[in-house]
């Protein structure tokens, strides 16, 4: 009777020899738990106290923020990402897949600025601390990468602070990254690579240059999101990255309309041939889904003799001869699906095509105005 009665219940003290405030409080079963809260101040010590008696009487005995482990941070973020049905749960879940296995067993009132940073600078020099093989190869992280594991881990925290489960999240130092590539695929290299890949993904890689679309819209495309008679290609509301929908009118695109009603040719002979429906307007095999075809790429990009070039190149291409063309900032965003004008910028790259074409058009302007002045004084 006398745990049931103390079931929830805590106070403070401060132990001669130490400098922080300790608690003392039962946990869901009744069983009596004392441990510092690594405070000074008696009222982060309060808060902290309160935070755990708070969460036995919300969670009972399954665990207490004294006790939480990184791992249950991690399991927290997973669970609202199911529950809000976020499409980089896939994602999210294999950047965390580190940290669970660097420090998700220590416990969370544990962690602190240092213990990221050793985190950090690990990944940054591709060491395995739990490896057992004392020769294990190293893998160098990017800093980019390595911010988006410590991003992943600030929301777990972030989200445990909401639920009142911890008082304190810890400083997060994110890398400077220097990674924004400048790769295009010109023309002939598009010509290239789409004679030499395999032919299933040909029209695929069609589509890609001329739209820029992200690798995972257009592999998800349906048929039932193309509109033959209007001639638009439409994404709709929370099937894109940034949940918006889109837009891209196709039929002013003789290639582009060619690559789709080729596509579509394809897809009735095999209805005929197999007597089986592909949804996908990007197929492979027997309508199978295309879910990544790196390999085939590897291979066309070498036989092409441009083994450098990415596929998320034809997204920086396709914004660049969108500027060359002339087209309004805000209408190329909705077109490519950049919500904002400073991920646009990164991908607005200037080539040194484009500098010397800059030039031209100066030189030009120049010998217009020289000409000008020449006829003013012979006038």
């Amino acid at each position: 009777m006398s745990n049931r009665r103390n079931r929830g219940s805590g106070s403070l003290y401060k132990p001669d020899r130490s400098p922080f405030w300790w608690m003392s409080y039962y946990d869901g079963n009744g069983r009596r738990i004392r441990e510092s809260t690594r405070t000074k101040s008696r009222t982060e010590a309060q808060k902290i106290l309160n935070q755990s008696l708070a969460a036995i009487h919300r969670e009972g005995a399954v665990f207490t923020p004294a006790r939480l482990r990184v791992n249950d941070l991690l399991d927290i973020l997973v669970e609202d990402y199911e529950i809000n049905q976020r499409k980089s749960l896939h994602h999210m879940k294999l950047q965390i897949v580190p940290i669970r296995e660097a420090i998700g067993h220590i416990l969370v009132k544990k962690v602190t600025e240092s213990t990221l940073i050793r985190y950090r600078d690990q990944r940054l020099r591709g060491e395995d601390p739990h490896s057992m093989k004392k020769y294990a190869v190293k893998t160098p992280k990017a800093p980019a990468t390595v911010n988006r594991e410590l991003a992943a881990l600030r929301r777990a925290f972030n989200l445990a602070k909401k639920r009142k489960l911890i008082a304190i999240v810890p400083g997060f130092e994110l890398l400077q990254e220097n990674n924004v590539r400048k790769g295009f695929i010109e023309a002939e290299e598009y010509q290239a690579i789409r004679r030499d890949i395999h032919e299933d993904l040909r029209e695929m890689v069609t589509f890609l240059y001329f739209t820029g679309w992200r690798k995972s819209e257009v592999l998800g495309l349906t048929w039932s999101q193309v509109d033959f008679v209007n001639g638009i290609v439409r994404l709709e509301v929370g099937t894109t990255k940034n949940s918006e929908g889109r837009s891209f009118p196709f039929s002013m695109l003789p290639g582009l309309e060619a690559c789709l009603y080729r596509q579509r040719e394809r897809t009735q002979a095999l209805g005929r041939e197999e007597s089986k429906i592909a949804p996908r307007v990007f197929w492979h095999g027997r309508g199978k889904p295309i879910k990544d075809f790196r390999s085939a790429w590897d291979i066309a990009t070498r036989k092409a003799g441009c083994p450098e070039k990415l596929v998320h190149d034809f997204r920086r291409t396709a914004v660049r001869n969108l500027e060359r063309a002339g087209v309004s900032r805000s209408v190329a965003m909705k077109l490519v699906g950049h919500q904002t004008e400073s991920v646009y910028l990164r991908y607005c790259i200037t080539s040194e095509k484009d500098l010397q074409e800059g030039v031209g058009k100066l030189a030009q302007l120049h010998r217009e105005e020289n000409t000008n002045t020449s006829k003013r004084k012979g006038g």
